[in-house]
């Protein structure tokens, strides 16, 4: 997935495809970035959507109609492709859709 560009005479922001990841809101004039920067050291990711849940199920593991799911930490979108579905110069609009993946940790219809 590629990275997505807004930008204006005071800011520019990147956005990346994988997790619809905010990766960097920069200061034209003075090229100040205002976004933690990745560093893997520390922690890799700057502004992941977390979805299904924020946080994390007890074991990695949750029950729903008597059924065992295993979901990671924060979810599963962050670590997806999005797909834009919009951009024009002052927007960005991603989706990420329930798919035979999705619904094999998350067993419920969405469009995020």
């Amino acid at each position: 997935m590629g990275n997505y560009v807004l930008e204006n005479d005071e800011l520019k922001i990147t956005v990346s495809g994988h997790g619809a990841e905010l990766a960097s809101i920069r200061d034209q004039k003075s090229a100040l970035e205002y976004l933690w920067n990745g560093d893997e050291k520390y922690w890799g990711r700057r502004a992941p959507v977390l979805f299904p849940f924020v946080g994390m199920v007890k074991n990695k593991q949750y029950i729903y109609n008597g059924k065992t799911y295993t979901m990671g930490q924060h979810g599963f979108a962050r670590d997806m492709d999005f797909d834009c579905i919009r951009q024009d110069k002052d927007c960005l609009w991603f989706r990420l859709c329930s798919d035979e993946e999705t619904l094999s940790k998350y067993p419920f219809e969405f469009c995020l």
